[in-house]
């Protein structure tokens, strides 16, 4: 036919040899994937642990849960491949992965759903200039018609049949099976709703419920649902570090920013010769907010805002120090404990501010701490390591990755921030860059 010479037989002597396509591994490029995917740690719940499913000396993946194989594909083989395969067949892999990672959201827009019907076919077609008619199944196929099964309003937890399949008692009549077990699933939830204090569908026990109850007046810096645990280890902050903390409690309450906009304009007003007012304000902020609080309480005006001055009085100077914490529901646990077990829980990302810019922190935990306040109040502070990404030597970020630098840290003399602000991470090697790259 006269096309793919690339894969033509070539003569060699008396020989013919088959050149490799450019999707094939060598031996030593499946070792290192398999190899890769072992060393992959997750935070828990993420995953199965998949490196139990890694089998080395026979180059194979065996065992594989489905929602194994959709981290696998989502998240995984664009990241595995990554160093190996040419820059064509990566990418169309990449634009599969994006494909599904965006298809199995837990929200979807309509605009959005149609934009990935015309992706997933031009995706498909860079497939066939790639792999031999033998690829393409039905299996392949069914994925065009993904997009357009989404936008009939499938419920998003429904699109998964392996939940579907749990549902069937009698394998003669699978369709009136999952039918009826759909109907008694959603008349208990709604049922549920009007149940209280007790465990049911809808209502989970206070010990695992993690929403956020306010009374009134509460401030919202004392109302987060936050669980530290593990053995308490008691110690004294500095002086220094004392400062830092309360000064980042009081910065970042919602209901102080009228307090810091009235501090910051005393402050131009008695020294308007001073540029940097943000520095005089972290110094002296907290002794002025506690003696306003206190003319208040003196003059009967904090009526019902307790919550307020127990915030101005500032912590205790002794806290406790823990090594895991669950917020939202989420796990977290420090990186001295992290590191010996088989999952990842110690990353950490944040939104904050550098040279008036808005940037993503990416961050280890090393510390979770407990600030104690009088009438009972706490505050839960996390103690972070920040990776260094000033430089562009030190972070990359594309359309699909976003690879940093773990060899230098900085803003080391500001490692807290609250535990309710954090997003959770985790770190896999980068294939591509090796060294001290890891990819988000």
């Amino acid at each position: 036919m006269g096309i793919r010479h690339e894969l033509h037989l070539q003569k060699q002597g008396e020989k013919y040899l088959k050149p490799p396509a450019s999707y094939t591994l060598s031996p030593k490029e499946i070792e290192g994937f398999l190899n890769f995917v072992k060393s992959v740690k997750f935070p828990d719940g993420y995953a199965a642990n998949i490196s139990r499913s890694v089998h080395i000396r026979n180059g194979k993946l065996m065992g594989l849960k489905s929602h194994d194989c959709h981290v696998l594909l989502q998240r995984i083989l664009p990241l595995g491949f990554r160093g190996c395969l040419n820059k064509d067949v990566h990418d169309a892999l990449s634009d599969l992965s994006r494909f599904f990672r965006i298809l199995c959201a837990k929200t979807l827009r309509l605009d959005v759903l149609e934009k990935l019907e015309d992706m997933i076919i031009n995706t498909i077609c860079r497939f066939e200039m790639i792999f031999p008619p033998a690829f393409f199944d039905i299996m392949v196929h069914l994925v065009i018609h993904l997009p357009r099964e989404a936008r009939l309003a499938v419920p998003a937890q429904y699109r998964n049949l392996s939940v579907l399949k749990g549902n069937v008692r009698n394998k003669a009549r699978p369709e009136g099976s999952i039918a009826e077990a759909y109907i008694v699933n959603e008349t208990l939830t709604f049922c549920s709703r009007y149940l209280r204090g007790m465990k049911s569908r809808n209502n989970q026990d206070e010990e695992s419920n993690d929403e956020v109850h306010l009374h009134e007046n509460q401030l919202s810096i004392f109302s987060r649902r936050i669980h530290p645990f593990g053995q308490p280890l008691f110690t004294t902050l500095s002086w220094s570090e004392y400062n830092l903390v309360r000064w980042y409690v009081l910065n970042n309450s919602e209901e102080l920013k009228s307090y810091l906009c009235e501090h910051e304009n005393e402050l131009r007003k008695e020294y308007s010769f001073i540029q940097n007012v943000a520095t005089k304000q972290k110094e002296h902020f907290p002794l002025w907010f506690e003696q306003r609080i206190k003319n208040l309480k003196l003059h009967g005006s904090l009526e019902g805002k307790e919550d307020l001055y127990s915030l101005a009085m500032g912590p205790d100077i002794r806290v406790n120090v823990y090594s895991g914490c669950i917020v939202n529901g989420i796990k977290f646990l420090v990186n001295q404990r992290d590191i010996r077990r088989v999952t990842q829980n110690s990353g950490v990302s944040v939104q904050g501010s550098h040279k008036d810019e808005s940037i993503d922190f990416y961050g280890i935990l090393t510390d979770v701490v407990d600030l104690s306040y009088i009438d009972g109040n706490h505050v839960v502070l996390f103690k972070c390591k920040w990776f260094d990404l000033e430089h562009k030597k030190t972070i990359i970020i594309d359309d699909d990755f976003t690879s940093i630098n773990i060899s230098k840290t900085w803003y080391d003399n500001d490692p807290y921030v609250l535990a309710g602000q954090v997003t959770q991470v985790f770190y896999v090697q980068d294939t591509k860059l090796r060294g001290d790259w890891h990819v988000v």
